[in-house]
């Protein structure tokens, strides 16, 4: 437009966590973000929202609003297959169609493994997760989770720096290894052990 003035562009990043079993999915509390368990399933939703105000000399404004989606689909190392079943079948297409509805759009669909996260994955919670075992929500509430004593996580750097990734590991001294870094998570104080071969990434966990 002739005599337009500078455009004035805003960006909102979304991030939705929800837990995905046989019966519904739920979005987890603030306390369990970045925490993964075996047993379960996430659906993971990072949305981007660009707003892009065009301005003129005159009092004239319009606004051009983006939309981009991307859909991960977390899955544990001990998930049932009745869970899996379910998301195929019935809650990945339901969140698909309101994803629809939402942006206009198809959303772009990941399928994750535990402990094989891309990159851009572990980016959402500032290249940090931790893995537990043994911990459905079915048997122990989100209020509780972390209040399970002792625990044993081992910290390893993940194949693309600077993730990390710390995961549940047996309590056993025959557990630990010179090339990791280990926390034993007591009830009141937390004890790190440092392997002598530990690369510097993994400390970095503890920050």
């Amino acid at each position: 437009f002739p005599g337009s003035g500078e455009d004035e562009v805003e960006t909102e990043v979304q991030i939705e966590i929800w837990r995905v079993d046989e019966t519904a999915i739920a979005p987890i509390s603030d306390a369990c973000w970045g925490m993964f368990m075996s047993e379960e399933c996430y659906l993971v939703v990072h949305s981007v929202v660009v707003t892009t105000t065009h301005k003129s000399s005159s009092a004239y404004e319009f606004e051009d609003v983006t939309v981009t989606c991307k859909t991960f689909f977390w899955r544990g190392s001990e998930t049932k297959s009745k869970v899996l079943m379910a998301w195929r079948l019935f809650f990945g297409k339901m969140v698909e169609q309101r994803l629809v509805q939402k942006i206009g759009t198809l959303p772009q669909k990941i399928e994750v493994e535990e402990q094989k996260e891309p990159t851009e994955f572990l980016q959402l919670f500032n290249n940090r997760i931790s893995i537990l075992q043994g911990l459905s929500s079915s048997t122990v509430p989100d209020g509780e989770r972390l209040n399970r004593f002792p625990v044993l996580l081992q910290v390893a750097a993940g194949a693309q720096p600077p993730a990390v990734r710390a995961v549940e590991a047996e309590l056993s001294i025959s557990s630990l290894n010179s090339g990791d870094v280990f926390i034993l998570v007591l009830e009141e104080k937390l004890v790190v052990w440092i392997g002598k071969g530990a690369q510097p990434l993994t400390t970095s966990f503890l920050t």
